[in-house]
């Protein structure tokens, strides 16, 4: 799309596609993008928006959103795990990344047996936003719960036995859960790592754990997102734009690398 002119790309988007691109074959590095694939093809075919005035229409991804999730799930380590087991999704509002998030939760949740996905954010009242958008998109999909169903703390796939679930910054036990995906809206306003850090250490045993971070800017100084896009400044060597978007929407997505092996990319776009 970059090369035909249907999407405006700058400098900074047409370096870091070769910085991606150069990147693999290294250390075994490979693109499969069969799961990516699946992924786009389970949220355009069977999810519905939840909000007005698009509430019950099919879910028609946005080309930014198409990438993200290709990028995200589609470069692979010669083990075949994920290369990028993070990643810090910053873009403006009213911009559809928690009807995303949503949408890859039910995905992981429907699709991939025994998982434990989580929804967080600062507070209660917050991480219960993107927890009942996930219970929205469930019902449009399965409206008598015949293999999906609501608890009273969690949302559950039967012939899979993935839930959901949700924690926030002031929920008082946060330790003791064997986490596979995490979502963490709106990082802007956690002031520390409180809730991060739990849900990292659960995921310690965890072979292909993933966690997304989704916010806008805020106006919160000094705290986690601060201190998050710092550490991916100092360390990133590349500036990768993955989308062009119309020219009102200003998006920002930063992929991070779980360690052992270093950060090494960075997904930044701003329309122009």
């Amino acid at each position: 799309a970059i090369d035909a002119g249907k999407c405006v790309a700058g400098i900074e988007l047409r370096r870091g596609l070769e910085n991606v691109i150069r990147e693999l074959g290294e250390r075994g590095t490979y693109y499969d993008t069969e799961k990516a694939d699946r992924c786009i093809d389970f949220i355009e075919g069977c999810c519905r928006l939840t909000k007005s005035d698009f509430y019950g229409k099919p879910f028609h991804l946005l080309l930014w959103q198409k990438a993200f999730i290709e990028v995200f799930y589609s470069v692979k380590l010669a083990d075949g795990h994920d290369r990028y087991q993070q990643v810090l999704l910053l873009i403006a509002r009213k911009n559809g990344k928690s009807s995303l998030a949503s949408a890859i939760c039910l995905f992981e949740m429907v699709m991939y047996r025994g998982l434990d996905i989580c929804c967080s954010s600062n507070d209660d009242k917050q991480s219960d936003i993107l927890y009942r958008e996930v219970e929205a998109m469930r019902r449009l999909i399965d409206p008598a719960s015949l293999d999906t169903k609501k608890a009273t703390s969690y949302i559950e796939c039967t012939s899979t036995d993935s839930k959901v679930f949700k924690i926030s910054d002031t929920t008082r036990r946060k330790e003791g859960y064997n986490i596979d995906v995490a979502v963490i809206d709106e990082c802007h306003e956690l002031k520390d790592n409180s809730s991060v850090k739990p849900i990292e250490q659960s995921q310690s045993a965890k072979e292909n754990p993933k966690i997304i971070f989704i916010t806008t800017e805020g106006f919160v100084n000094g705290g986690y997102l601060d201190g998050l896009l710092i550490r991916a400044r100092d360390i990133l060597p590349a500036v990768v734009m993955i989308c062009a978007v119309p020219v009102i929407v200003r998006c920002t997505a930063v992929l991070l690398r779980k360690l052992p092996l270093p950060i090494r990319l960075w997904m930044k776009h701003m329309a122009r």
